[in-house]
């Protein structure tokens, strides 16, 4: 579909969920359409890209991999997977390696899992707290275009943005998050277009 369209796609949805009375659906709706628009990725990469890591967490559980004792965060842009967390040996992390490989529209693997324990609840709080002030900060720096063709993740204090930018949008969105108070590291996993 192309981005010209979905303008004319989201009034006809909006018009329709509203008169349903479903304005959390017209809202989703439109939140979605407004990211999908600012994205370098085609619609059906961004459907494939949630497909992937459905797949591959689809395999995990398969495998007895489970989220409860083992932190394993799946996010794939343009068939590129990264793999943060932590697994609680080196067999799992093979075994993590292992599933995601076998799905097939995988194009590359960036595995930056660890060995060792889960962190604790307050780690994860952290995190989260620290994703909002990326991406707060990513706004303020580069414009809201720039921040949703960004994609942030933060895994113990090291944040990894990815996403399809230019050399110099990626270079000036990692400028402006590595002096954030509580980044430890900043990973940039960009595809370069341009």
């Amino acid at each position: 579909m192309k981005t010209q369209a979905l303008p004319s796609l989201l009034l006809a949805l909006l018009a329709t969920t509203t008169a349903a009375g479903c304005a959390a659906v017209a809202t989703g709706a439109l939140i979605t359409t407004v990211v999908v628009t600012q994205d370098r990725r085609s619609m059906g990469t961004v459907i494939d890209d949630s497909v992937v890591e459905i797949r591959i967490r689809e395999r995990l559980d398969q495998a007895g991999i489970d989220n409860e004792t083992n932190q394993v965060y799946i996010t794939s842009v343009n068939g590129v997977v990264l793999l943060t967390g932590q697994v609680r040996n080196r067999r799992l992390h093979d075994r993590v390696l292992a599933a995601t490989r076998s799905v097939p529209q995988v194009r590359q693997v960036i595995n930056e899992l660890r060995v060792g324990p889960p962190p604790d609840a307050r780690s994860n709080a952290r995190d989260t707290w620290l994703a909002g002030k990326v991406k707060t900060r990513l706004i303020k720096a580069s414009g809201p275009a720039l921040a949703t063709r960004i994609n942030v993740h933060v895994n113990n204090g090291v944040v990894y943005l990815m996403g399809l930018v230019t050399r110099a949008e990626g270079d000036r969105a990692a400028g402006a998050v590595r002096t954030l108070r509580g980044v430890k590291r900043v990973v940039k996993v960009f595809e370069y277009v341009g």
